[in-house]
């Protein structure tokens, strides 16, 4: 997940790196938060502006990335009843 701080806002992404949701909820967000592995600074320097790999939402402008950071899910996070578990709003 791809989160600003400052506002709360937040996209997720499939484990492909594909994004999935521009705005996620903040029942979602909490649900990733709560079951966070790692969470670190966004590096503006790994990522490829004409990739596919981790497109932006339309809200992360440069000077927004500059704050945020990538929450990372636990790896062994990803059983079906933890996917059941996730808010769908």
């Amino acid at each position: 997940m791809l989160l600003d701080p400052e506002t709360q806002r937040a996209a997720t992404y499939s484990s492909n790196h594909r994004l999935l949701v521009q705005q996620a909820s903040p029942a979602l967000i909490a649900h990733i938060q709560e079951h966070a592995h790692r969470t670190e600074l966004w590096d503006e320097s790994k990522w490829n502006p004409d990739g596919k790999w981790r497109p932006m939402p339309e809200w992360a402008t440069k000077e927004v990335r500059a704050r945020c950071v990538m929450v990372r899910a636990d790896p062994d996070w990803h059983d079906e009843a933890a996917l059941r578990a996730i808010p769908l709003k």
